[in-house]
């Protein structure tokens, strides 16, 4: 990823400027929630002097967001994203069991595609948008993503869509011109599909690109509890939108993340055009998703 994210002392020293805290104040924060962190350590956080490295600094953290009341993974997110910088500010992908249940079936659709590109992209944007059905099953993902060539020779990239368990059949991907769709590479029986999407142009590098597509369910399918964006590579701006059928409206909707360590969840409330969104900056490779519970038998 480039040199331009935002930097972990900045947000913290705005943060703690926000919420009109000295460093005493949040030093005790800490001390209640179990956390022992020093005022000189704090000091040095927020001028950029150090970054927490440690299990013990990475816990405070956790706490730094809850005391200055900042979204969950505001803080961590911009540690762990420069992380998972390659060579040359690339950014660099997880191994796939950090964030697919079964690796091994896609490793090996992987090695049936020219994945050669994949890292050679930088995730700007990407936007995923969910709408759920009368029958609460997943219907249509439009996906928008904003990438950028950090060397000569992209010319494609890869789509991976999981099934919710019990789904009869792949979506029907479509895309508009110029793009088109290469090979694919479908398992049943792991739950996936893998597209290339591909440009229709070489990309040079520094050129941006806007990537569409539309995954349309065309065949009846379970209720569904979840959707979850796997992030193989570090997106600078993720922005998850599910939306509702106004017959069929949770009862209770959280907001997820799974970086590094535990789950981490926040309720969500739908809007009037029962709606619920979740917006990440600079996310790391992980999972991040929204789930939902009905509870009534559906009608």
């Amino acid at each position: 990823m480039g040199g331009d994210l935002p930097d972990f002392a900045d947000a913290l020293r705005t943060g703690i400027q926000a919420r009109g805290l000295s460093l005493e104040r949040i030093q005790d924060h800490l001390r209640r929630r179990g956390v022992s962190v020093s005022l000189a350590t704090l000091s040095y956080w927020q001028s950029g002097r150090s970054q927490p490295e440690r299990r013990e600094s990475l816990t405070a953290v956790g706490g730094l967001e809850e005391i200055l009341r900042l979204p969950t993974g505001t803080l961590s997110s911009l540690l762990l994203a420069r992380r998972y910088r390659g060579r040359a500010g690339r950014p660099m992908q997880v191994p796939l069991h950090r964030v697919w249940p079964r690796p091994d079936p896609l490793r090996a659709a992987l090695a049936k595609l020219d994945a050669r590109w994949e890292d050679h992209l930088t995730r700007v944007s990407l936007h995923d948008m969910v709408h759920i059905g009368a029958d609460r099953a997943e219907r249509m993902i439009r996906t928008r993503q904003v990438l950028r060539a950090e060397s000569d020779g992209p010319d494609r990239i890869l789509v991976i869509i999981g099934l919710d368990p019990g789904s009869p059949g792949f979506p029907e991907l479509r895309v508009p011109k110029p793009f088109s769709i290469g090979d694919t590479v479908s398992d049943m029986d792991a739950e996936f599909q893998v597209w290339e999407v591909l440009f229709g142009r070489t990309l040079a590098r520094g050129d941006t690109i806007i990537t569409q597509h539309i995954a349309r369910h065309t065949l009846p399918g379970p209720p569904s509890m979840e959707w979850e964006r796997r992030f193989r590579y570090p997106a600078r701006e993720f922005l998850l939108e599910v939306k509702f059928h106004p017959a069929a409206l949770p009862a209770r909707i959280e907001q997820f993340s799974v970086i590094e360590g535990p789950e981490r969840t926040r309720p969500l409330t739908l809007d009037p055009a029962h709606t619920v969104h979740h917006v990440g900056l600079a996310v790391p490779a992980g999972r991040c998703g929204i789930r939902w519970k009905w509870e009534t038998p559906l009608v």
